[in-house]
């Protein structure tokens, strides 16, 4: 379930995915889309994409993103039109939220699981970063991958505190 709660007040203001529908097991994140204000996503542990709209507080669809481990993170398309995943199965998938379909498997090359997606403004990149210390740069039209940016990984030994 995905609950909507009043920033003012706090109060939770609706439930999504009640009565058996939704989620079968943690959510990893939730999105509002940029365009439809009452059009929220959400995935999880139990591999799913799932887009709802917070008005009525009814599920429109799970999405077919074809996931084989848990979603970690989901971002919508500046025009709302697809939606991008991640997930600890190394894959970065584009999926469109009308019809449900799975749009694209990214060709990231990431070797670990992938934490965190994003659209560029215009919706032509895809960028991502993961467990294997990269963040990789795709084409959205095409899935090829652009660049690889290396990134330092931090340990315990190269942080101090202020």
């Amino acid at each position: 379930m995905v609950r909507i709660s009043d920033v003012g007040t706090g109060e939770v203001v609706r439930v999504v995915g009640e009565g058996g529908r939704g989620h079968t097991d943690e959510i990893s994140a939730v999105s509002f889309s940029p365009v439809k204000a009452t059009l929220v996503a959400s995935c999880g542990k139990d591999k799913t994409v799932r887009v709802a709209d917070v008005g009525t507080g009814e599920e429109e669809r799970e999405l077919a993103t074809q996931h084989t481990d848990q979603v970690r993170f989901i971002t919508f398309s500046a025009d709302s039109r697809f939606i991008a995943s991640c997930s600890g199965d190394r894959t970065v998938r584009v999926t469109s939220v009308e019809s449900g379909a799975l749009v694209r498997l990214m060709n990231t090359g990431h070797v670990a699981g992938v934490w965190s997606v994003s659209f560029n403004d215009s919706g032509t990149l895809l960028v991502s970063g993961g467990d294997d210390t990269t963040v990789r740069i795709c084409a959205v039209a095409t899935g090829a991958l652009v660049r690889v940016l290396k990134v330092c990984r931090h340990t315990k030994q190269s942080t101090r505190k202020l």
